[in-house]
């Protein structure tokens, strides 16, 4: 199972304030030996969700394809996002954050 946040690389930076680029390989890589077995993405309000998802499942989609079962959960209405260690940040706050 793999958590990506946002396949934008400036979002997820923001998010997580870590690059996507190692998650995507690594959720390519899993998928490509057939030990990707969930995808989760977060619905995040002020950010780019429908391009997240419709990424993702673009480049997971070879993969099914192939017969790989791989589900794809994405978490809508998250009331608050973990930033930083202990930072609790609601999404009207994270909104604000993003446009600033």
């Amino acid at each position: 199972m793999l958590d990506i946040k946002a396949f934008d690389n400036e979002e997820h930076l923001f998010i997580t304030k870590t690059k996507v680029d190692v998650v995507l390989e690594n959720a390519d890589y899993l998928a490509s030996l057939d030990k990707l077995f969930e995808i989760r993405t977060v619905t995040i309000a002020g950010m780019d969700n429908r391009t997240t998802v419709d990424k993702i499942t673009k480049m997971l989609s070879k993969y099914i394809k192939m017969g790989h079962k791989i589900r794809y959960k994405n978490n809508k209405n998250i009331e608050n996002m973990v930033l930083e260690k202990n930072i609790v940040c609601s999404q009207l706050q994270l909104m604000k954050r993003w446009k600033n």
